[in-house]
């Protein structure tokens, strides 16, 4: 083998790992581009879209104070709507939301998805990208179909706007809606 080929090969590994290295750095930037979520935020129904259940009343999440003893109701899975008060802890590549109890309902990962979460499991599990400082995370829906959210803090970080989209489903089941927090603490 020439020298030439030798320089040529080292100039090749040269280029791999600068971009190898760059690409790291893209990724871990992007990651450090995401507001901090963190703290315990109360709903403002005032701002929020609340969807109607039967009557056209908000059918409220039952994990408020004093909820938290009923335990999981039978058929309908713990923690899969959104709390009325939440508490939302970020650190490194994953953000968890817990309800006013404690109890943990759903965990975003940051680029890499959880894995397949057990049938039986209340805690939603997400796949989440920063962009401009908006969090998107995607995920399956409790009956199928794709549940899109994304969480973007409005009003100087005094309120986290939380908008839900489901897509990929039959009839009344598809739709958007639109909840903003105060933040507590």
């Amino acid at each position: 083998m020439s020298r030439k080929w030798w320089t040529g090969m080292a100039v090749a590994a040269a280029v791999l790992a600068a971009t190898a290295l760059a690409a790291v750095e893209s990724k871990n930037r992007s990651e450090s581009r995401g507001a901090d979520l963190t703290g315990i935020w109360t709903l403002d129904a005032s701002r929020s879209d609340l969807p109607a259940g039967p009557g056209g009343r908000w059918r409220r999440d039952r994990s408020g104070p004093g909820d938290e003893a009923r335990g999981p109701r039978p058929g309908r899975g713990s923690g899969r709507r959104m709390s009325s008060v939440m508490q939302v802890t970020q650190k490194g590549g994953v953000v968890s939301f817990a309800d006013s109890a404690g109890a943990l309902v759903q965990v975003i990962r940051i680029g890499s998805p959880l894995g397949e979460p057990n049938s039986t499991e209340s805690v939603r599990q997400l796949t989440g990208t920063w962009d401009d400082g908006t969090l998107i995370a995607t995920g399956s829906g409790p009956r199928g179909g794709t549940v899109v959210r994304s969480y973007r803090l409005i009003d100087g970080g005094r309120a986290l706007e939380v908008r839900t989209r489901r897509e990929g489903l039959r009839g009344s089941n598809r739709g958007e809606m639109t909840l903003v927090y105060r933040r507590a603490s």
